[in-house]
């Protein structure tokens, strides 16, 4: 089952006061993930990276715990439709137990939300 982790910022909010902010970090991120891979990003938001890398990567899928961030960014896909990105409301560990693969997973500006006792397992 899916744990809901909401915040006050979630949704809009964090898509136009915080986010912004992070396009630079996005940007140094991308020169290392190499053309024609698969990215998973993890706490993704509102999907601002997982749009910004869709470009240069065959399948790019984002996951974060806030139902509200997935939402958000389910609509922003449907405005702008790209089949090489999805979206889920599930935590890694989740993920993980599906055996899924990725050739690179991005983190940013989540590690403090992991419970201490789950982040070396993630890691």
């Amino acid at each position: 089952m899916n744990k809901n982790k909401n915040h006050w910022y979630d949704g809009w909010i964090y898509d136009k006061f915080i986010a912004p902010n992070q396009d630079k970090m996005f940007g140094e991120i991308k020169k290392f993930i190499q053309p024609d891979s698969t990215v998973i990003d993890v706490g993704c938001g509102t999907g601002r990276f997982s749009f910004s890398i869709a470009d240069k990567v065959n399948k790019v899928v984002g996951i974060d715990l806030s139902e509200k961030n997935i939402s958000t960014a389910k609509r922003t896909l449907e405005r702008n439709s790209n089949s090489k990105i999805s979206f889920l409301h599930t935590s890694l560990s989740e993920l993980i137990a599906k055996n899924q693969h990725f050739d690179y997973a991005v983190m940013t500006y989540v590690i403090h939300e992991v419970e201490p006792e789950e982040r070396i397992n993630l890691l």
